[in-house]
């Protein structure tokens, strides 16, 4: 079966409160294009099962059974194939997280055409050595610093 298209979402005035992040995740068959994030506040808050169950992303219902559920570590933010990615004004709060997979504010994976503005945000709190922002494997990207100064990068090729 041929993998669908996904392109032009918008997420606009959205108060997001949970216990894992925001994932837009593409693959390299179906790649998500022109999806924009404005003024959203993000707070990831603990959970009781996060012993148990955490540290994974859950995609179900997916064909792949290898894309169901999987270990990966959580950002508040996460998008790998995606095209045209944009991210405004964008608020990352966190719980006191102590898990080691709750990671960055933002990472994005095998982009194209990337602009993130206005983030406000941190790594979690048991990681608060990354920087809070991470791009790999993309092209393309503008990233501009805010007031507070919160919009240290890691860009990795």
């Amino acid at each position: 079966m041929a993998p669908g298209t996904i392109k032009h979402v918008q997420f606009q005035n959205v108060i997001c409160k949970g216990e894992s992040g925001i994932v837009v995740f593409g693959t390299q068959e179906s790649v998500i294009e022109d999806v924009s994030f404005d003024n959203v506040s993000v707070r990831m808050k603990e959970s009781p099962l996060n012993d148990i169950a955490g540290g994974n992303f859950d995609l179900r219902p997916v064909l792949d059974p290898k894309l169901q559920i999987f270990a990966h570590d959580i950002p508040a933010l996460y998008a790998q194939y995606v095209k045209g990615l944009r991210i405004n004004n964008v608020d990352v709060h966190w719980d006191e997280m102590n898990e080691t997979y709750f990671t960055r504010g933002i990472e994005v994976g095998n982009f194209e055409d990337v602009s993130i503005s206005g983030f406000r945000g941190t790594s979690s709190p048991s990681n608060t050595e990354l920087p809070p922002i991470l791009l790999r494997e993309g092209k393309g990207y503008n990233i501009q610093p805010t007031e507070n100064n919160t919009t240290k990068k890691h860009v990795r090729r």
